[in-house]
């Protein structure tokens, strides 16, 4: 996850992922990394659609954008 950083800042691509995270905890951990510009949750791997509310609200506080997988 600390990787992402050092992607982004060599591309100008927008960098997208969290298909395979599992709990807001780790959309926490990759938030908090940078780098990342879009997350995309999958709604059966993260919980359902109350915990994905809960990440999406992460994300909107570090100014990320969600597009749900």
């Amino acid at each position: 996850m600390e990787a992402f950083r050092e992607v982004a800042f060599a591309s100008n691509i927008p960098i997208a992922t969290g298909e395979r995270r599992y709990s807001r905890w780790d959309f926490k951990r990759l938030l908090t990394a940078g780098g990342v510009d879009i997350i995309q949750p999958d709604l059966s791997h993260a919980g359902g659609l109350t915990e994905v509310k809960k990440i999406a609200s992460m994300a909107e506080a570090y100014d990320v954008a969600l597009a749900p997988h």
